[in-house]
This record gives C-alpha cells, structure tokens and sequence, in this order.
C-alpha cells in the first residue's frame, strides 16, 4: 500500500509543513512509513509542534539528531521553515540517502550533514546551538548524549527528544 501511494503521488508530500518535498524511492530506514510521509501524515504531531515552536520563536537552524533518510532534515528546509540544517546520522547509509534526499530536492547547500552526536561534536556547535530548534531520535542513545553541561549550553533553544525504553541495570 505505501508503495502503490508513493507512486501514486509521484513521491511527493501532500500537504503538512514539508508539502512539495520529494522522497526517493530508495529508503535507507523505514520505507514502510514512505506512504504516511507523503500523504503529510508521518508523526504528525512532531512536524505540528516544529511548526508550533518555529512560528513563536523564529530560529534560523534546525538540528536533527538521528536524521535516517533526512525527512525532517530536509523537510525543515523546504517551504523556508528554517535557514539552515545541521543533521547527525550514525549510518553512513544514512548520511548518503540525506545527501542524495536533499540534492533531490534542491537544498544540498543549506544542510549540513555529521557522523554520530556527541557532547563534543553538540557543544561545537555552540555558535547555533542556542538559536535552534533540536529534535533528536536516537533509539535510546539521547540518555547518554544529553549531559548537564551540554543541557546548559543548549539553553534556551527548544528539544524535542524521543524517548525510547532502554534497559537500566
């Protein structure tokens, strides 16, 4: 059924905040979701609460932590939701398929494409880092990622985390 969407819509989202953005028939994470995302419905209460945060506080960067393909990468950038994106992806799959995603859809230039997320690589971003938006989804690695000090440095942008169940011994 995703499949047959996808095709039908020519692989283009149709409506939400990342409307007009191509996806690419090759998915490195998820391509079961491919159908929801275009049909503007993927995590939709994510995409509305970027929304939500970006109308109030204007920032000019976006960072995605645990981009997979670069759905909300490159999704940030389309419509002129944000200036720029720093997006992290472990996966150098991952780190291809964002590349080739936003060469697709013509924002190769405004995305900044890294390796793993770490406290360090974060707080050389201390420049942007406190005029963006985060949101990170990392399968239970943000336990480790957000320190005290690294917390502190991201103060007052806003971070939206995923939390995923982990086992604690």
């Amino acid at each position: 059924l995703s499949k047959k969407i996808s095709r039908i819509f020519d692989y283009k989202v149709q409506q939400g905040p990342f409307k007009n953005m191509l996806l690419s028939e090759k998915q490195y994470w998820g391509i079961g979701d491919h159908g929801v995302k275009i049909l503007g419905l993927y995590e939709k209460e994510i995409q509305d609460l970027i929304v939500e945060i970006q109308e109030k506080e204007k920032y000019t960067t976006f960072v995605d932590i645990g981009g997979a393909d670069g759905f909300y990468a490159i999704g940030s950038l389309i419509n002129n939701l944000f200036k720029e994106c720093i997006v992290f992806e472990a996966s150098k799959k991952g780190r291809e398929s964002i590349f080739n995603n936003a060469k697709l859809n013509n924002v190769e230039t405004m995305i900044s494409i890294k390796g793993i997320a770490t406290n360090g690589a974060m707080l050389d971003l201390s420049s942007k880092i406190n005029e963006s938006l985060i949101l990170c989804d990392i399968e239970g690695g943000e336990f480790e990622l957000f320190s005290n000090e690294l917390l502190e440095k991201l103060y007052p942008s806003n971070i939206i985390i995923e939390i995923h169940k982990r086992n604690i011994k």
